[in-house]
């Protein structure tokens, strides 16, 4: 069973017949509330849906010159050919005048200075020491990073761990006495297994270190939790598909 099969099996309690209906709007709305608040940035599943057909459309239609890409919403140009000639084949396939072109990091692809994921901006990672710090490790040369304290909305931290946790099913951990089972039927649950935040800090890496980490002290957990870390490890992926894993202690 791949996550997305696991994600919505666990969320279809939420949804009146057992499942999200795309037909249904307040469905949509609902399952687009979740995901937004999971992956930290707001999406319109409508919206995507579209952009993933106008893709296979000009694909099916002009064979040989386009195929896909890992995402939906992207088209990969086999055979190199220019803007305008991308800009003809839109209009014919389409049957269309009014074609606008968005150069690179211009208009809606406009990239602020520093780009970094949405997800962690919210612990205000910095994509240069991330830099630097690999960099200084591959060479082994500078300091031994150590963590620095960071400020952090906490109802907003809070709130992207709850949403992660979520309710309406029980949680099963093992413990030094053997199995606990806890159940989380509200938000009032998860938000006694948090807890309230205490701290947040960030190390970089380094000499010696060439992982990235953001930790979330907690205090007053329900079941002891003292802290959340991510761990963002560069492996065999390489710089541009990190692993990234999640742990609490």
């Amino acid at each position: 069973m791949d996550n997305i099969t696991k994600y919505l099996n666990r969320i279809a309690y939420k949804f009146p017949k057992g499942y999200p209906d795309m037909n249904n709007d307040q469905d949509v709305l609902l399952l687009e509330s979740l995901i937004s608040e999971i992956i930290g940035e707001k999406v319109k599943l409508k919206e995507a849906a579209a952009d993933a057909k106008i893709v296979k459309t000009l694909i099916d239609t002009n064979p040989g010159f386009f195929t896909t890409q890992s995402d939906s919403r992207r088209i990969a140009n086999k055979k190199k050919i220019s803007a305008d000639e991308f800009v003809k084949i839109v209009k014919d396939t389409f049957n269309i005048d009014n074609v606008i072109v968005h150069p690179p990091n211009s208009g809606p692809n406009k990239k602020p200075a520093i780009h970094s994921s949405s997800k962690f901006n919210m612990f205000d990672i910095d994509p240069i020491k991330v830099t630097d710090g690999l960099n200084n490790y591959i060479e082994d040369k500078g300091e031994v990073p150590n963590w620095q304290d960071v400020d952090i909305d906490k109802d907003e931290v809070m709130g992207f761990i709850g949403s992660a946790v979520d309710y309406g099913y029980y949680y099963v951990r093992e413990d030094g006495k053997g199995i606990k089972v806890i159940h989380l039927e509200s938000p009032e649950d998860v938000a006694k297994l948090i807890g309230k935040i205490s701290y947040a800090k960030v190390k970089y890496p380094g000499n010696g270190v060439k992982s990235t980490y953001a930790r979330v002290g907690l205090e007053g957990s329900e079941q002891g939790l003292r802290y959340i870390e991510v761990q963002i490890r560069n492996a065999s992926g390489g710089i541009s598909n990190p692993v990234i894993k999640v742990q609490t202690k």
